[in-house]
């Protein structure tokens, strides 16, 4: 049910409940009038008095609903998107832990990129390699593909600095064979 729909249906639910009471009155004296017998003038104007008497005391303003409608939820915020992939550091120009987008750099300038691997075997440890590429491997994505499970076992078995060397030492030989 849309947003629309149901402050439609509130807002009708709502002048019902207003004219309930009146209602109740109203339905009451008619059933006293229209019974299977016909009331002399004389009833009929003490039915009248008594409708008035009963409205005076039964005070129908007060008996109303209050319209508090329910505000709509806050639109929920948007969650601020990551790149995965690439962190492009220059060593020439940047600090070393500081994050450059690696868009914005020549092709040939050196980067680190930094890979982080879950542990997606139970027996593994999150992991991050930091490999030392061109900028325009960052740009192109090329390292992703070079990846598979017979390279992720290998390296996440032996320590992180043989575990980097190994992936370093994969990435330049599948990057040099693609260039040839």
């Amino acid at each position: 049910m849309s947003g629309n729909e149901m402050s439609n249906q509130e807002s009708i639910w709502i002048s019902n409940s207003h004219s309930f009471s009146k209602n109740v009155i109203d339905d009451t004296i008619a059933q006293l009038c229209g019974g299977s017998q016909a009331i002399s003038a004389a009833e009929n104007l003490a039915l009248s008095k008594l409708k008035k008497l009963w409205v005076a005391k039964y005070k129908s303003k007060d008996r109303e609903p209050l319209s508090n409608p329910v505000p709509l939820p806050p639109k929920p915020k948007r969650k601020p998107r990551s790149r995965k992939g690439a962190t492009a550091v220059s060593k020439k120009v940047l600090k070393e832990d500081e994050y450059v987008d690696a868009t914005i750099l020549e092709d040939n300038c050196d980067v680190i990129y930094r890979i982080n691997i879950p542990p997606l075997r139970p027996n593994w440890q999150c992991r991050n390699f930091e490999l030392k590429v061109k900028a325009h491997v960052c740009k192109n994505n090329l390292v992703e593909p070079l990846i598979n499970w017979q390279l992720l076992d290998t390296i996440m078995e032996v320590p992180l600095d043989e575990g980097t060397s190994i992936l370093q030492k994969h990435v330049d030989e599948m990057l040099e064979k693609d260039l040839h």
